[in-house]
Order: structure tokens, then C-alpha cells, then sequence
């Protein structure tokens, strides 16, 4: 949101303060202000699978008004509307432990070591407690810094110290909390992290869990699915780190996304188009260039959207633009991926994602791919 916006309030802070920010919601949302229509095409239930700009003419046909900002808002604070987020506000006065496990989480977000461990001596349930918004996370799902509230995913530098703390008092490995519209593990919302791999702890926290027991499985059960995953967020490094506590297996999306170029080349002629596809959409977002060449040459297609899961709304090119792999791209573009194609939520160019996320060099070369093919 622009600076002007109210920061997050305490979880018991009165209900005006939430008012307020869903008030400046508002207002920069009819101001056209990006981060707003953002959030209303990510919190809002009429949004859900819609492209931004839904959002955009929902506000110029006058459609949006002060109770979907107060949606959103709430929503964003884990309730599933307005009404439920003041029933809470309303009644944490006469709810000491629900006040005690919210302090909790602060400890929990902040790194709070000292008060964590004080909190919990003096009560040792926190631990299997559940949250009451509409999530229902425990303390640890906290440290997946995923899905739960917007403004609580963050990761401190010692959180696999915090991890340890909670594991040490009893925390749950593998409890789930409901998230994206499934049970999840703290392991599962931890490795499709931004916050954990910025501050340079998802290997180290997903060792942890797994040490303890958590199991690495993704969608359909399998650790490949669960690899699949961490790599399609281009989190390469914990993919790595991963696969070495994992026995053997074989799987070309995995060799693919990893830069396995032996295993790629053993696996790549029995593997089925899907996971050609696959194995594509994660070696361009990774910049394995000499795998997208060889992926291509046995069928992938450089120009088909990418399979769900794997930013469906998205090709390879549009990856490969966003994180700046120059050489993937010309690969890419030299077997016919399309210069031309608006991805599903944005309606942006490969071009346009390169611009977007400050990729000068790949933008360039797109844009005079671009011009030299209409030339032609």
C-alpha cells in the first residue's frame, strides 16, 4: 500500500483502527493505486480467478464501496468477513488465552526468543493451540510466513531457533491449518515461501522439520511433487538441499529444474508430454538454458502456457523474463515462443513482466525480437 497507509493494527486494538485502514483502502483503490487493486483481486471473493483488471473496471463502473474494503480488510486479518472480524475485536477482552496465543504469534513473527520461551513456561497448552481466525493455525504454521495474515508473514534471522523452541515444547510437526482452500503443513507453506528464502533460513528451517519428522509431500503425496513445487517458486537452492535427505528417485522435472543435465537426458524420451511441459516451465524459470534446448528439441512446446501449478497463467518465456535469464529467453524465442502473449491475470507481454521486474537486458531483447519479427 502507498506510505499513507495506516500500518497493520494489534490484534487487540479497538475497531476504529481497522475501520481507518479499510477507509484508506478505499481511497487508494479509487485512486487506481496498485497495491490496492491487488489486494481486492487476491482477498476479495469476486475476484478469485479473475485478472486485475476486473478489479480495475468493478471501481470505474462504481461497483466497490466501503463494505468490500471492510471485506478485504478482514480477510486480510484471516476472518472471512467484516462481521466475524468484529466479533473478535469485540470479545478478546473476555478471552485471555485467545490474548495470550495472539502475544504469542508476535513473539513468534518478531523472533521474540526470551518472551516466547516465558510465555510458553507460563503456559505450556500454547503450543497446541489454534488460531480463531478462519485459517486455524498453530504458533509453528506461523513460520511458514504463508497464507496466514498478511501483515504476520515475515521471518526473523533466527527462526529455526524459534522453530526449535516450539518443536522442544511439544508443536505438532505435521498438524495442517486450512490454507489456500487445503490442509496444509507448517514444511509445506515454509518451502513456497518468499519470506524464509529472502531471509536465508528455508533449507535451514525445512531441515529442522524434517529431522523431526515432518514429511516432504506435495499434491499427490510423493516427495517429487513436493520438489516440483519448491522449484516452480524458484527456490533452487532449497530444492537442492531437499533432494539430498530424500532417497533416490527419478522424475524429469525435478532433474530439469535442478540443472541435472544427465539425469534430463536419461529421463527425457520416456517422460510424457505433461511432463515435458513440466520439466520446461521449471528449467526456464530457474535459467537452465541448455535443458529448455534439449526440452524443446524432444517436443516441449515454448509457446504453450505452462500446466497448472506451475504459473498456468504464465509461458515459459514469461518466467524466464521476470527473473532475468537472457539466455533461456533467446533459446526460447528462436523455437517460436510468442513475443505477443498476455498472461492471464495481468494481460502482460513477456516483455511487459521483464519491464516489470527490472530486467533491462531481456526486456530489450524481446522488444527487438519483437520489432524484427513484425518487420518481417
Amino acid at each position: 500500500m502507498p506510505t499513507d497507509d495506516p500500518p497493520p493494527p494489534r490484534f487487540d486494538a479497538p475497531l476504529e483502527d481497522f475501520e481507518r485502514r479499510a477507509e484508506v483502502l478505499l481511497a487508494h483503490l479509487r485512486d487506481g493505486a496498485a497495491e490496492a487493486i491487488e489486494r481486492f483481486k487476491w482477498e476479495h471473493p469476486d475476484f478469485d480467478g479473475a485478472p486485475v483488471q476486473a478489479v480495475a473496471a468493478a471501481v470505474e463502473k462504481g461497483h466497490l464501496d466501503l463494505d468490500d474494503a471492510r471485506r478485504v480488510e478482514a480477510r486480510s486479518h484471516g476472518f472471512d468477513d467484516w462481521p466475524h472480524l468484529v466479533a473478535f475485536i469485540s470479545g478478546i477482552e473476555d478471552h485471555p488465552i485467545t490474548r495470550r496465543f495472539e502475544a504469542a504469534i508476535e513473539d513468534v513473527v518478531d523472533g521474540r526468543l526470551d518472551a516466547l520461551s516465558a510465555a510458553l513456561e507460563r503456559d505450556p497448552s500454547l503450543v497446541e493451540q489454534r488460531s480463531e481466525r478462519r485459517h486455524r493455525a498453530t504458533l509453528l504454521h506461523y513460520l511458514g510466513a504463508n497464507g496466514v495474515e498478511w501483515h504476520r508473514q515475515r521471518t526473523p534471522a533466527n527462526a529455526p531457533a524459534v522453530a526449535e523452541l516450539l518443536l522442544d515444547a511439544g508443536a505438532a510437526v505435521d498438524a495442517t491449518a486450512d490454507l489456500y482452500g487445503a490442509p496444509c503443513t507448517t514444511l509445506t507453506l515454509l518451502i513456497s515461501s518468499h519470506h524464509p528464502a529472502a531471509a536465508g533460513v528455508q533449507a535451514e528451517l525445512a531441515g529442522i522439520l524434517m529431522d523431526r519428522g515432518a514429511r516432504l509431500v506435495g499434491h499427490d503425496g510423493t516427495p517429487a511433487s513436493a520438489l516440483r513445487m519448491v522449484l516452480s517458486f524458484g527456490y533452487g537452492d532449497t530444492a537442492l538441499a531437499l533432494r539430498q535427505r530424500l532417497p533416490a528417485f527419478d522424475d524429469l522435472a525435478v532433474a530439469a529444474g535442478l540443472g541435472d543435465v544427465a539425469d534430463m537426458e536419461r529421463l527425457v524420451e520416456a517422460a510424457s508430454p505433461l511432463d515435458r511441459q513440466i520439466a520446461l516451465a521449471l528449467a526456464a524459470s530457474l535459467g537452465h538454458a541448455r535443458i529448455v534446448e534439449s526440452l524443446v528439441a524432444a517436443g516441449a512446446d515454448p509457446a504453450r502456457f505452462n500446466p497448472p501449478r506451475f504459473h498456468a497463467h504464465s509461458t515459459p518465456l514469461h518466467q524466464a523474463a521476470h527473473y532475468g535469464h537472457i539466455e533461456v529467453a533467446r533459446v526460447l524465442v528462436g523455437a517460436g515462443a510468442d513475443l505477443d502473449a498476455a498472461d492471464t491475470i495481468y494481460g502482460a507481454t513477456p516483455a511487459e513482466w521483464a519491464r516489470h521486474a527490472g530486467r533491462t537486458e531481456v526486456e530489450a531483447l524481446l522488444l527487438d525480437r519483437g520489432e524484427a519479427g513484425r518487420a518481417s
